[in-house]
């Protein structure tokens, strides 16, 4: 409770331990966000060699290609968002950063998931694929993804 304190956070507000165990501590920062509300989100955990450059190009390249999908009435995606981990660190860590695509249905999450030739995707996302340096800040991919459903929602007036 202290360190929510000196975090400027309110633990009421953000505990979630009346209804979910905690079986894992994580504290993030938002680097950048594209607001919506989603039922499903696919979070994708990465540790990239440059987290500075992951986040960088993230915010600069990806995020208006996320944007246009938002604001896109064809596209599934609801919602993105960018965070990097600020607790716990060190070598062992599992992930630094997480990016995070929501959908409203499971079926879109899935499908943006799902294997295509680069030749099918859409020209702004080619495009975004032929300036991206992702080959060397995350030559690896991310470390997994992860679909998780909202099954509450606590706003700040609650």
């Amino acid at each position: 409770e202290e360190n929510m304190k000196a975090m400027d956070a309110n633990w009421e507000e953000v505990s979630t331990s009346d209804y979910a165990p905690t079986v894992a501590e994580y504290w993030f920062q938002v680097e950048d966000v594209v607001p919506g509300n989603s039922k499903y989100a696919l979070v994708n955990y990465a540790k990239p060699y440059d987290v500075a450059g992951f986040i960088n190009e993230n915010k600069e390249l990806w995020k208006p290609l996320h944007q246009a999908n938002v604001q896109s009435e064809a596209n599934p995606q609801t919602s993105w968002v960018l965070m990097s981990v600020i607790y716990p660190t060190g070598n062992n860590n599992k992930f630094t950063c997480v990016a995070i695509d929501g959908f409203n249905e499971m079926k879109a999450a899935l499908n943006y998931l799902r294997y295509q030739e680069t030749s099918s995707l859409s020209p702004a996302f080619q495009n975004v694929i032929s300036k991206s340096k992702m080959n060397e800040i995350l030559p690896n991919g991310f470390e997994k993804s992860v679909i998780y459903e909202l099954v509450k929602r606590i706003d700040a007036e609650e």
